[in-house]
């Protein structure tokens, strides 16, 4: 039998003395916590996105304008490239014009018999005395007139002739002349331009004689 030690208490045992754990596994459990950690943070957004995955798109609302965001593919306001433009729109193609004067303008009658009017009154077409010559004056006032006729192609022209009632002795027949005179504008108007088969004469001494000679050696044209 074995004796107690010299000073200690019978009946007591020796403490043992607790072992400190060392810092690298206070390192190694915190790495370990951290891991976990990141690891559910992973899982947690790997659901999330896979849970939206696959879902058909939103309807845009009911009433919203063809083109806004979730419409079907091609979808668009009226206008967008690739839709087929309208005819005659200018640009380009641009709207046609009416056929008639210069520019595609219709010819007015009214308008061009009054400029033709003022051309006239200013220098009339008139002719040598008991002749079918034109003077130098009624030669110029012709090749105005025959400006403003071939700017206007689709207007009818009639050209009249006349002369002096009675001829005296050694002169022309007056119908005749007046005949010869307006066949003579008709000739010069074809020469500078205007078609012939737009030109129609007719000699008026008969039908409206003109006794004074200034009036009687002229011609006149009218415009339809």
């Amino acid at each position: 039998m074995t004796s107690p030690a010299p000073g200690s208490t019978p009946g007591a045992t020796a403490a043992t003395p607790r072992r400190r754990r060392p810092v690298w596994a206070w390192i190694l459990l915190a790495l370990v916590a951290i891991a976990i950690v990141i690891a559910i943070l992973l899982l947690t957004g790997r659901c999330g996105s896979g849970s939206t995955a696959g879902a058909p798109p939103a309807s845009p609302p009911v009433g919203a304008p063809a083109g806004a965001p979730g419409a079907a593919p091609g979808a668009g306001a009226p206008g967008a490239p690739g839709a087929p433009g309208t005819p005659g729109a200018g640009g380009a193609g641009g709207a046609g014009t009416a056929p008639g004067a210069p520019g595609g303008a219709p010819t007015d009658p009214a308008a061009l018999q009054s400029r033709i009017d003022e051309i006239v009154a200013a220098q009339p077409i008139t002719f040598r005395p008991n002749s079918a010559e034109l003077t130098d004056a009624g030669s110029e006032s012709l090749d105005r007139v025959a400006q403003e006729l071939t700017a206007a192609p689709s207007a009818r022209v009639t050209v009249t002739g006349y002369s002096a009632p009675l001829g005296g002795a050694g002169t022309p027949d007056p119908q005749q002349l007046s005949d010869q005179r307006a066949t003579t504008v008709a000739d010069e108007l074809a020469a500078d331009g205007v078609a012939r088969d737009r030109l129609q004469t007719r000699g008026a001494s008969d039908t409206e004689p003109r006794p004074d000679p200034a009036s009687s050696r002229r011609a006149e044209i009218a415009v339809s």
